[in-house]
């Protein structure tokens, strides 16, 4: 009987203390600014004052409102008269798309929860120190409505008002579609609102696999620019963390037309050459004799391009060598 009797008081305080243990932690969440303007980064943290793992925290679900960047952990522990505080931050950097009022909702870190903030989005060409901006994306399309698999080419440029230090610049996103960078990036100058930008343009090509309405969620930068305005010492400068997205651009995809039953090759340009090599007026019975047929398209991947098919004599034999296919950047 007595033994029943201790197990009962041991099970009761490991109850009382997992209690405690749930009411001692105290989590918190702020953004750094509010408003915030269109495609310029804010940081949500979050502060958990107690015991807590370090992957209590998911911002997967924001995707939905903002464009979600990294998360950076820290862990901070004092103690006080033998008394032992441990304090994890989450530190999530997000990027609004659009304008407008939205809600970052409550989190739950072990049982506390916290409470939900709203943030106001305003629009980028909102300004009220500054008539320009220090850096920007802007993106375009060439066409806005397209058949399927038809290349659309995509232009991102980046406008650097400040001395860059690193960056990286991701590529666009869109469901259901192949995209590729066309060549290398272009560097120049040029004046916006009368204030000169460095530019660094980049090209994409974006050929869509599936039909419908769909939203090409713009890249993004994430990088340091040098700020002036902070104190450097000696030979170093103060750099600044910058984060940018691009703005998002709507296209309408088109179905094959059904009565179209050829190899689908949606091209600006298709050209067919056929070369004969030496004499072709007159031809010797036994000696071999080369053909040469080039297809050359404009705008698709070398996976779209058909066989070529052709057809002989049955008194001529072929061997026909493998086909070679070529990528060419022009203009």
């Amino acid at each position: 009987m007595s033994k029943m009797t201790k197990s009962i008081v041991y099970l009761g305080f490991l109850i009382l203390t997992s209690m405690a243990h749930a009411q001692s932690i105290e989590v918190t969440a702020s953004v750094d600014k509010n408003p915030v303007r269109v495609d310029e980064s804010f940081i949500l943290s979050v502060v958990a004052n107690g015991e807590v793992d370090r992957g209590a925290f998911d911002s997967s679900f924001l995707m939905k409102e903002f464009v979600v960047g990294r998360t950076s952990i820290s862990s901070q522990t004092k103690m006080i008269n033998f008394d032992t505080t441990r304090t994890t931050t989450w530190s999530t950097i997000l990027i609004p798309r659009i304008k407008g009022r939205f809600t970052i909702p409550a989190f739950n870190i072990d049982g506390s929860i916290t409470k939900p903030i709203e943030v106001l989005v305003i629009p980028a060409t909102t300004s009220s120190a500054s008539n320009s901006r220090d850096i920007f994306i802007t993106t375009n399309v060439d066409v806005e409505e397209a058949y399927l698999q038809q290349q659309v080419h995509y232009t991102v440029k980046l406008h650097l008002g400040k001395d860059l230090q690193r960056g990286s610049l991701s590529s666009p996103t869109l469901e259901n579609a192949d995209i590729r960078q066309i060549g290398k990036d272009k560097e120049y100058d040029e004046v916006v609102q009368s204030r000169r930008y460095r530019i660094i343009e980049r090209s994409f090509a974006i050929i869509p696999q599936r039909s419908g309405t769909f939203t090409i969620e713009g890249p993004l930068f994430e990088g340091e620019v040098i700020d002036n305005s902070r104190q450097s010492f000696g030979f170093f400068n103060r750099s600044k963390a910058v984060n940018r997205v691009g703005p998002s651009r709507s296209i309408t995809i088109l179905p094959i037309p059904s009565n179209y039953n050829y190899h689908w090759l949606p091209s600006d340009f298709v050209q067919l050459d056929d070369e004969w090599q030496g004499n072709t007026r007159e031809f010797i019975a036994g000696e071999p004799i080369t053909r040469t047929i080039t297809l050359t398209a404009i705008g698709v991947v070398e996976e779209q391009l058909p066989q070529i098919t052709s057809i002989y004599p049955d008194s001529v034999k072929t061997y026909p060598d493998q086909a070679e296919t070529t990528t060419v950047e022009k203009n």
